[in-house]
Parts: structure tokens; sequence; C-alpha cells
């Protein structure tokens, strides 16, 4: 899960304006090659991504998405993991 950590100091300092930064992933635990690409999907926004490496940029949204859980699968070129074929 991603959130800004401003917004747990207080439930009156929660920030009106989007916050971005870079999201750093043990590869070698979800079982990645640095040079292996990768399908990220949000959970809560429902945006799939296409990720390569450790480090990877992140933007959050307060009003619209003010955080990301995060499901990463291996991506596999084939026709079912495109949406269009689901």
């Amino acid at each position: 899960m991603i959130y800004p950590t401003s917004s747990l100091s207080s439930p009156t300092s929660i920030p009106s304006t989007a916050k971005t930064g870079w999201v750093d992933l043990d590869l070698n635990s979800l079982g990645l090659e640095a040079t292996q690409a990768f399908e990220v999907h949000d959970l809560l926004g429902e945006g799939r991504f296409l990720w390569q490496g450790a480090r990877n940029y992140v933007e959050l949204m307060p009003e619209s998405l003010p955080a990301h859980i995060l499901q990463v699968r291996r991506w596999v070129r084939t026709e079912q993991n495109f949406d269009y074929y689901l």
C-alpha cells in the first residue's frame, strides 16, 4: 500500500495537492529480474501499468486516489493478458 505519510498525522492535515515519488521494490523477493517487465495492477484505482526495474514512479491525488494498493504479477505476452480479451 502506498500513501502519503503526511495524511496520517491528523484528519485536518490531508494534503490538497498531488504527491509524487518513487517506489523501490525488492525484485528478488517477487521472483523478478531487473530486466524483466511486469504488470502492476492498482486495486483501488483499477489502473494497470507495465513496470520494469526496482524503482518506479507513482503519483497520489488526495481528492481522487489518495492511496495505491498494488498487485504485482509477472507480465506474460499472451492475448489473454489484455483487458479487451477478458
